[in-house]
């Protein structure tokens, strides 16, 4: 069963990762492109975080143009900076020929961290990747320990969601940032006038399954190496 999963999720993340290469390091505009939006989708989410976080300071945002040729991670990207004035802003870089979901997702990022449920799950990732030992030893439990224990501890082979939920809880903050940002996209969207399309959507489902991918290989790989310890004890049974 592992296999049936880990086959799929591993040549959809390589499909993904080649298809958000293509979007995001397009040459020239397109009618959706982020050149064409920037502004009103900048002003609706300073709209949606004055909503959703009214105690919370302004959300304030700067935005870099990224070259269609920079690497695929200088052309969606959201950052924390400081005003001269000490003030806290999101910086985000992005690709003005990109399709605007793109640059709305990444609001979508600054927006849900005006929020104290956001910041937490935005900072729990980051300290995350920002620890090396941390995030091998999470890497580690992802990948093999956590889903193994629980196929093992679970009788028969009847157990793969299972393990795939143990190891979605442990990438927790990381999919639970990326749907926050995802859903304030489409909501800055919609309040920028710019009603989400099935393509655009498309692209942030994508965007997320490229995360939830690796999530799925991990909880499959750990899933069978549990069985196989849970075969082994069983022969060791009769």
């Amino acid at each position: 069963m592992a296999i049936e999963v880990t086959l799929p999720a591993w040549l959809a993340s390589q499909g993904l990762h080649q298809y958000n290469k293509r979007a995001l390091s397009v040459p020239s505009p397109e009618d959706n492109s982020t050149v064409h939006h920037q502004k009103a989708l900048k002003d609706a989410a300073v709209a949606r975080a004055a909503q959703i976080a009214p105690d919370a300071s302004p959300f304030m945002v700067g935005t870099v143009a990224s070259k269609p040729t920079d690497p695929i991670g200088d052309l969606a990207k959201h950052g924390r900076g400081k005003l001269p004035d000490g003030r806290e802003a999101s910086k985000i870089f992005i690709n003005p020929n990109a399709d605007a979901s793109y640059y709305a997702h990444e609001l979508g990022h600054g927006v849900s961290q005006k929020t104290k449920a956001g910041r937490f799950i935005n900072d729990a990732r980051h300290k995350i990747n920002s620890n090396p030992k941390l995030g091998k030893a999470l890497a580690t439990a992802l990948a093999y320990s956590v889903p193994a224990v629980g196929a093992a501890l679970q009788e028969g082979d009847d157990d793969l969601a299972g393990s795939i939920a143990l190891a979605a809880a442990v990438a927790s903050p990381t999919l639970i940032d990326e749907a926050l940002a995802s859903k304030n996209a489409l909501a800055i969207m919609n309040d920028a006038g710019l009603r989400a399309t099935m393509g655009q959507r498309g692209r942030l489902a994508g965007g997320y399954l490229s995360y939830l991918a690796p999530v799925l290989i991990a909880g499959s790989i750990g899933n069978f190496t549990g069985n196989l310890v849970d075969e082994k004890t069983a022969l060791y049974d009769l």
